[in-house]
């Protein structure tokens, strides 16, 4: 058949007969590696996220241009905090896949309760809404990252590939 159809055709017979799939068609396990980065991106896109939608909120670009956040005066040693802050997360992105398993797991775990305590210590005082949606995002997105390490299969942790 034209351009490989008659496969196709073939393994629709075969489903529609109850015989089990092709291994192409199951689903296949994901490694934990492929689930923490995804789980690093989304915490980058919502921490991104929330800070955005913050410079909505009234007096915040003014008091940004004035050098204050919160009611604070930014200095240089304030910026370089948060700059770190905001980077470990990006940076667990590829280590999750890069790192040997045994250390990954505690490397995530001990950053991912480090950001399920920022992402509380966020909520401590705001009363908008989005700030509480999205802090409360998260903390459960970098409590997924505990999670999933903490219960890293121990099969996988003795793996020396990278």
């Amino acid at each position: 058949m034209l351009f490989g159809l008659d496969i196709l055709e073939k393994e629709s017979v075969r489903i529609s007969m109850n015989e089990a799939p092709p291994e192409s068609l199951r689903s296949s396990k994901i490694d934990v590696r492929l689930k923490l980065s995804a789980l690093w991106i989304v915490y980058m896109f919502v921490f991104t996220y929330t800070d955005y939608y913050k410079l909505f909120m009234p007096g915040v670009v003014n008091d940004m241009m004035k050098g204050i956040t919160e009611g604070t005066q930014l200095t240089q040693a304030s910026l370089l905090i948060t700059s770190i802050i905001t980077i470990i997360p990006a940076l667990m992105i590829f280590l999750s896949l890069i790192v040997l398993p045994k250390i990954n797991r505690w490397l995530n775990i001990v950053v991912g309760v480090l950001y399920v305590g920022i992402s509380v210590y966020s909520l401590i005082g705001h009363t908008w809404a989005f700030w509480m949606f999205y802090c409360t995002l998260l903390f459960l997105v970098a409590g997924l990252i505990v999670v999933y390490s903490w219960k890293w299969p121990k099969a996988d942790l003795n793996d020396k590939r990278k």
